[in-house]
């Protein structure tokens, strides 16, 4: 039926164009079938702006991809950012420690670590070309994180304080007691073969004691954390936190040490910024 009456349209406006009666009939009939074009328009119409919307929806998702990977790209330059400023306080605060420090300097960087309960170890990147040699003092901005135990061209090899094969002598800043402090793993250092009786307090620092002319007098090692006195022992338990950040620190000082400086007044040492946190620990107690 409507493939008829578009005939009949389409002969009719065929006829409006050579005669005047078939342009009046033309004119009332556009009238009657200008809502049938409009029917017939409304699909087109409509899949044109579900085109032009599913097209905008493509842009839209090409756009959030850039996107995503710009703001990824700026969060890492950030990130970068971040940890190039947290090297940067890192190394003034070496630089800061080394003046206090008596003898030949060099920064080292970590390369790898081995924590683990028996072995509490790491590698920095220097070696016997930059005449790193066996039990050479290593310190961080805080204290003694321990000594170099072997030696390539390129690197070596430090065992740190907390491993259970280091032993290092000690005394008490505040009493003067001497002690060993020894690894014991996770962390931590214990004094061994140090009397019930012997006057050690939790907060009191340890310095290295000059003893055995490996490390110098007045380094910083580490903080009474407990004292247990056990009922029918002679000898008590323990335990210090290290000074130095054995477990975040990047950056290392290497120590060629003065034999002169073996033995400068406790006095000097304390003021040193490797001991800032021993003094707020006297302060507290």
């Amino acid at each position: 039926m409507l493939l008829i009456v578009l005939v009949i349209v389409f002969i009719l406006m065929l006829l409006g164009r050579f005669t005047r009666t078939g342009q009046n009939i033309e004119n009332k009939l556009s009238i009657v079938v200008w809502p049938l074009q409009e029917m017939v328009a409304i699909p087109s119409a409509e899949f044109k702006k579900i085109n032009a919307d599913l097209q905008s929806h493509d842009a839209l998702i090409q756009q959030n991809k850039i996107l995503q990977r710009q703001n990824f790209m700026l969060q890492t330059k950030v990130q970068r950012l971040t940890a190039i400023e947290n090297q940067n306080k890192e190394l003034r605060s070496l630089l800061m420690s080394s003046q206090q420090v008596d003898g030949k300097v060099q920064v080292a960087h970590i390369l790898a670590v081995d924590l683990t309960p028996l072995l509490q170890q790491v590698i920095v990147d220097s070696g016997s070309s930059a005449q790193v040699f066996v039990n050479q003092p290593v310190l961080d901005a805080f204290g003694v994180m321990g000594q170099i135990v072997t030696v390539q061209p390129k690197v070596s090899r430090v065992l740190l304080l907390t491993d259970p094969k280091s032993a290092i002598p000690v005394k008490d800043v505040r009493s003067g007691v001497r002690a060993i402090a020894v690894g014991a793993g996770e962390g931590r250092l214990r004094l061994i073969n140090v009397i019930d009786t012997a006057d050690i307090k939790p907060g009191d620092m340890m310095v290295t004691s000059g003893l055995g002319m490996q490390f110098p007098f007045g380094y910083p090692v580490g903080s009474v954390q407990k004292v247990i006195h056990t009922p029918q022992q002679n000898f008590a338990k323990i335990t210090l936190k290290p000074s130095a950040h054995l477990d975040s620190s990047n950056q290392v000082l290497l120590v060629w040490p003065k034999q002169q400086a073996m033995a400068p007044k406790v006095k000097s040492i304390l003021a040193s910024p490797l001991n800032k946190h021993a003094n707020k620990a006297s302060a507290k107690r």
